[in-house]
């Protein structure tokens, strides 16, 4: 079985993404976090072989990610539900599940928020806010953002650094013109600061949690009182860190088939 890579027009802008699986299978569309690389034997495709054995799996590369194209303007959780609604249709996937992990899991959470046409939204480590974490939440929203935004955008930003961040944290490869990606600094501080769990509240449809018990990047504090806040949630929680899907493969799809 090999992965195979293909890319696809959405609003524009030429979207790179991975597809494996029989095409007759029920169908997976995963959603990368930041800095997931698309190349080569990476974590990503072991998992995407390992799902491809039992789904038709779809990985997009975010747009400003990889080798896909930034967008044209900062983006938040409307294009980015929007960009997955178009990828959905044009390729013809059905009723497919959702799965993200850490940013790939907002990106999911958005458009689940806004869409009811899944049949399962799958969110491993999510980063979609910090509502009992105070702390958490001032270093994420007054910290972290803030320097990425810095980092990619402002004019104050040197070259060097600019290309550092889009090579290293986008995972954009080759020479880099960085102007390119200054808009990825907005997008992020828009998207990032924007509360998913009313969007989620508001639909009816089926969530499964998978956290690592040693996740200190979106603690597994946070994720019990995401499930808390949705009571007809799933909550698995694994011995690993941030990526346990990475980490734990079988186990992660084991839960994965249970849901369905």
């Amino acid at each position: 079985m090999k992965i195979k890579e293909r890319k696809v027009s959405i609003d524009g802008l030429t979207v790179y993404y991975k597809c494996v699986g029989n095409p007759t299978a029920t169908p997976v569309v995963f959603l990368h976090g930041i800095g997931g690389s698309y190349s080569g034997e990476t974590r990503v495709d072991k998992l995407l072989l390992e799902l491809g054995k039992h789904f038709r799996v779809y990985a997009p590369g975010h747009p400003g990610q990889k080798h896909s194209d930034p967008p044209r303007r900062p983006w938040g959780s409307q294009e980015y539900s929007d960009y997955i609604r178009e990828f959905i249709g044009k390729l013809g996937i059905q009723n497919p599940v959702i799965w993200g992990q850490s940013f790939g899991a907002r990106v999911a959470a958005s458009y689940a928020g806004r869409y009811q046409d899944i049949r399962l939204l799958v969110l491993s480590g999510p980063a979609i806010g910090f509502p009992d974490l105070w702390l958490y939440r001032i270093v994420a929203y007054h910290l972290i953002v803030p320097c990425l935004e810095f980092c990619l955008s402002s004019k104050w930003s040197p070259g060097l650094l600019k290309k550092h961040m889009v090579s290293r944290y986008l995972s954009v490869p080759g020479k880099i013109d960085f102007r390119k990606y200054e808009v990825m600094g907005k997008t992020l501080g828009k998207f990032m600061r924007e509360n998913m769990l009313g969007y989620l509240q508001k639909q009816l449809i089926k969530v499964v949690f998978i956290w690592g018990s040693n996740d200190w990047i979106i603690p597994v504090a946070q994720g019990r009182a995401w499930h808390g806040r949705l009571p007809t949630s799933k909550y698995y929680e694994l011995d690993g860190s941030h990526f346990v899907i990475y980490e734990k493969t079988g186990e992660v799809i084991d839960i994965l088939k249970a849901g369905l």
